[in-house]
């Protein structure tokens, strides 16, 4: 093993010693960390928690039950689970600015994911019909999306969409701790003045695909004809609520037509911005990534999904720190030594880092 390698893993122990670790009871027979292993194996080998359970007590692990996992998870609150991962997150934070990854200023790119979910349960919000259901369990996350700097920083659950504004300002004021921030996109779902208002009460500039009405395609129309492709735009005219911002547009690629852009600020060379936000793109494929360390599951409970997503992240973001920080691990190869820790296969050190490993 070489040098690097030996430096890598002990820096995967260090983040995790802190937790995810799920608190137990003090007459349980299994500590949080050993549900937390349970979690782990299941979501670097791709696994439900059932079938982890089974391959850790063939391997001889003292392994709690699926239903005392499941029961942790759902006996925590969504605020509780956010809170259990900061530590670690923020172990893989201050690495990052250790190695100056991040010294220049970030854009980054706020995006809401939703999941279907079937039936009813509290914590889902309701959406467009997909998949035969208009019940999903949704969050909101905020990623780096500079290249060589693909962090996710920060995720909270959506239980209602009235929410969006205070959740996007947490999610801000959350990242200006570690960066500084050069201009924030969003999905166009966040095209709201409660929004826009928030991001800009932090002095913040910001870029959006722009939802259209007949008033904006005809002030677009109006400008396009005038040779100047942006104009300024008033949204929820002569209401409390009004705000104002600009708006450009830029011919389509394909099958004509225009794509448009809300923009916090009169910007030049449109079609360049244009570009940075479909940047912003970069986001799903590292949500592709982290489908390789998602634990498998059928579960309705929200909480517990939302859990196993931030697992995922946290994964994700210590394999994104080793590869960019000159390691070069693959993720597979990170899964599998994650897998020989949860084994005991590393051999561990006086402060609870890997010291040594076959091959």
């Amino acid at each position: 093993m070489t040098a690097k390698s030996k430096q890598a893993y002990r820096f995967i122990e260090k983040a995790l010693e802190k937790g995810p670790s799920l608190t137990a009871g003090l007459n349980a027979k299994h500590t949080g960390d050993a549900v937390r292993d349970v979690l782990l194996f299941a979501a670097t080998t791709q696994r439900t928690i059932e079938a982890a359970v089974t391959i850790l007590k063939d391997r001889g692990k003292d392994t709690p039950s699926p239903d005392t996992v499941h029961r942790r998870l759902r006996e925590t609150g969504a605020e509780d689970l956010v809170q259990l991962f900061t530590p670690c997150l923020e172990t893989v934070f201050r690495e990052a600015k250790r190695k100056r990854l991040l010294q220049s200023p970030k854009r980054v790119a706020i995006d809401i994911h939703e999941k279907p979910f079937y039936g009813e349960a509290e914590g889902t919000v309701r959406g467009r019909a997909r998949q035969g259901t208009t019940r999903f369990w949704a969050y909101i996350s905020l990623d780096i999306v500079q290249a060589r700097c693909r962090y996710t920083l920060a995720a909270l659950p959506l239980t209602d969409k009235k929410m969006a504004a205070g959740l996007v300002e947490a999610l801000l004021r959350y990242a200006l701790r570690w960066i500084r921030i050069s201009m924030v996109l969003l999905d166009r779902f966040f095209y709201r003045s409660d929004v826009i208002r928030a991001i800009e009460g932090l002095g913040l500039d910001w870029l959006m695909a722009a939802r259209t009405s007949r008033r904006l395609r005809r002030m677009a129309e109006q400008a396009r004809e005038r040779g100047r492709p942006w104009f300024k735009y008033a949204m929820n005219p002569g209401k409390e609520s009004q705000t104002s911002f600009h708006v450009f547009t830029v011919p389509a690629e394909k099958g004509g037509g225009f794509h448009y852009f809300a923009v916090s600020r009169e910007v030049r060379y449109l079609r360049h911005w244009a570009g940075v936000y479909r940047g912003r793109w970069g986001v799903e494929t590292g949500y592709r990534v982290k489908k390789g360390f998602l634990v498998r599951t059928a579960v309705r409970c929200v909480y517990v999904r939302l859990y196993l997503f931030l697992l995922s992240v946290l994964l994700h973001d210590v394999w994104e720190l080793l590869g960019r920080g000159g390691v070069g691990i693959s993720a597979g190869l990170f899964r599998d030594r994650l897998v020989r820790l949860v084994l005991g296969e590393l051999r561990v050190g006086v402060r609870g880092f890997p010291v040594d490993a076959p091959g």
